[in-house]
């Protein structure tokens, strides 16, 4: 569920948004990216307003009518949806290259564990051998790619790479 809040101390409206969670990082951003926008026209047609745009996800069971929560979550910055083979940085869907993807995967399948570059070599099943080294210059791209997120990976010297899990990380 996304809401929009616009109005004064005295007053609120809300604007909920329900939707069926099929692709739950799809979906949520580009709803969060439309609310974004109407909070942007609102804020120009209606000088004065201070709209705000947050995300709440409540539980499937909770139905339409069920209370908001008093807590704002934190907006996820970095989104993975796997499945889709996509990576959303904010509303901004970053394109990683086939490999790239690949060594993504094996980390966020692993979050807080090493993985070897050897292992992320194995792990392509292209049958290619590149050298392990080939390795550091794909997470340097990913990470650069990934722009302020990019230490969601963090190098363990001449070990390989970890997946740093965080709650503005959502991997799907």
């Amino acid at each position: 569920m996304s809401t929009a809040t616009f109005g004064g101390e005295d007053s609120r409206y809300v604007l909920r948004v329900d939707l069926p969670a099929r692709s739950p990082v799809d979906v949520g951003l580009r709803v969060d990216h439309l609310l974004r926008r109407f909070t942007d026209e609102l804020a120009e047609a209606l000088p004065g307003l201070q709209p705000s745009v947050e995300r709440i996800l409540l539980p499937a069971a909770a139905g339409p009518s069920a209370p908001l929560p008093r807590s704002r979550p934190e907006i996820p910055v970095l989104a993975i949806d796997v499945d889709a083979r996509r990576v959303f940085v904010g509303d901004r869907l970053v394109q990683l290259a086939h490999k790239e993807f690949e060594i993504l995967r094996q980390l966020v399948a692993r979050p807080g564990e090493v993985v070897t570059r050897e292992e992320i070599v194995a792990g392509f099943g292209d049958g290619s051998r590149p050298a392990p080294r080939t390795v550091d210059v794909h997470v340097h791209r990913i990470r650069a790619k990934l722009e302020l997120c990019g230490d969601c990976i963090s190098t363990v010297r001449g070990n390989g790479y970890r997946f740093n899990e965080s709650s503005s990380v959502v991997v799907s």
